[in-house]
């Protein structure tokens, strides 16, 4: 089974606050997925999800771990991991 986790990065610029949303593969310890924006929102999380599908063939059996803390997590994400076939798990 492949491994992968969601985490935010909180990051200072003269901008204000920007969030980079990360995917890496426990198994490799690589990015497989990424996104930057100025606000948290599920956007965020469904772009860095996009682009770990977009640059990656989905392995079989692929488990995803979520923050259930974070404000990104919602139903819109689970919808998204299911039609792509991921098993969602937030801790």
């Amino acid at each position: 089974m492949t491994n992968w986790v969601d985490d935010v990065v909180y990051l200072v610029a003269e901008v204000g606050w920007l969030y980079l949303r990360v995917i890496p593969a426990l198994s490799s310890r690589r990015v497989v997925g990424d996104a930057l924006g100025r606000r948290m929102c599920t956007q965020l999380a469904l772009a860095a999800l996009k682009a770990a599908i977009k640059c990656r063939t989905l392995p079989f059996n692929l488990l995803h771990y979520m923050d259930q803390g974070s404000p990104c997590v919602q139903r819109q994400d689970h919808v998204a991991l299911e039609t792509c076939a991921i098993v969602c798990c937030t801790r």
